[in-house]
């Protein structure tokens, strides 16, 4: 079983509900969390940086669902005309988006009767790591098969240690700059060495936070450009939680989560 954080984690440093940290042992994984339809979900990766905005970066991991109807404000992984595309869908405007954080550009698709379109599936939610020089996802494929047929093992590839490792829901949006939004998932390893631009939990003044850590000017970074760097002093209580290897995009809301 793994850990649940019952309490939001601030993404900023203020806003945290308790300076307790309170967990609850319950009967999920990572793979029951995310996929609930498994001979009808498949995993894709990433393959450019059109949705960064929105925070999914290239060589990131897609959940695809292909059992969801998609919804305009979706984002949808689709074949356009023999391109295998993953993009944001707009029923009504009949229109595919790329959305791309920097340059701060929005390109919109018209899709025309002719073309040949089709949705592959609803992508609700996407893992992100955080770890540098950490390739894992670089050569994987279920070489088109569902994470049934495949015997797939989402916990196993994201190597995940149940003995210390606990999930916890982000609150704010200072991280939007990592990939980490609102009410996505943070995956909080409490055995990994804390590195200089680790993203990291922490106990800041009493307060739980989400961020990257300068171990060399002994500062705390947002990766929002309106949040000030807080720096890390002698008469300031700080203590690391842990390191966040893994956070997970939550596209779509988790049932299991609402």
């Amino acid at each position: 079983m793994l850990n649940f954080l019952l309490n939001k984690v601030s993404l900023g440093i203020t806003g945290f509900e308790s300076a307790a940290a309170t967990y609850s042992q319950l009967p999920l994984s990572l793979q029951m969390l995310l996929i609930d339809a498994p001979s009808s979900t498949s995993i894709s990766i990433m393959e450019d940086g059109s949705l960064t905005k929105i925070g999914i970066y290239s060589g990131d991991l897609l959940i695809v669902n292909q059992s969801l109807t998609p919804q305009t404000g979706d984002v949808v992984l689709c074949n356009l005309n023999g391109d295998i595309i993953c993009r944001l869908l707009d029923i009504e405007r009949k229109s595919l988006f790329k959305i791309e954080l920097v340059p701060d550009l929005i390109i919109e698709t018209k899709i025309q009767d002719t073309d040949d379109f089709t949705v592959m599936g609803v992508v609700p939610s996407s893992i992100r790591i955080h770890v540098k020089n950490d390739n894992r996802f670089r050569d994987f494929t279920l070489n088109g098969l569902t994470v049934a047929d495949a015997l797939f093992d989402l916990d196993e590839l994201l190597n995940i240690n149940p003995q210390a490792t606990f999930f916890a829901k982000a609150s704010g949006n200072s991280m939007q700059g990592s990939g980490i939004f609102n009410n996505d998932l943070i995956i909080v390893d409490r055995a990994l060495e804390v590195t200089n631009e680790a993203v990291i939990v922490c106990n800041y003044n009493g307060e739980f936070a989400c961020k990257v850590i300068d171990t060399i000017n002994q500062t705390l970074l947002s990766t929002s450009c309106v949040h000030e760097p807080k720096p890390v002093r002698e008469i300031d209580t700080f203590n690391v939680e842990g390191v966040v290897p893994v956070s997970i995009r939550i596209l779509r809301p988790l049932p299991q989560l609402i």
